[in-house]
């Protein structure tokens, strides 16, 4: 559907439009907080390895937070007006 202008919007087309793109935002940083360059790092052990998906799991669950805290933000604001 095309937006002609904003007062064509249903009132759960921006809630659906906010929605989706904070989904996609999700999967962005999600994609990129769990990439690693294996080429950059040496040969490591076990315990390394570990630690390093530890820590990159951490990461993308702070990361999802923000985002979702931020999802709801955005909606309340858009809401209030």
């Amino acid at each position: 559907m095309g937006l002609a202008s904003r007062h064509d919007l249903d009132v759960g087309e921006p809630y659906q439009l906010a929605g989706v793109m904070c989904l996609l935002a999700r999967l962005d940083v999600t994609r990129e907080a769990c990439s690693v360059d294996e080429s950059a790092v040496p040969p490591i052990d076990g315990y390394q390895v570990l630690l390093r998906e530890l820590k990159a799991r951490i990461r993308t669950a702070r990361l999802q937070a923000t985002l979702a805290v931020n999802e709801e933000l955005i909606l309340l604001y858009w809401s209030i007006g």
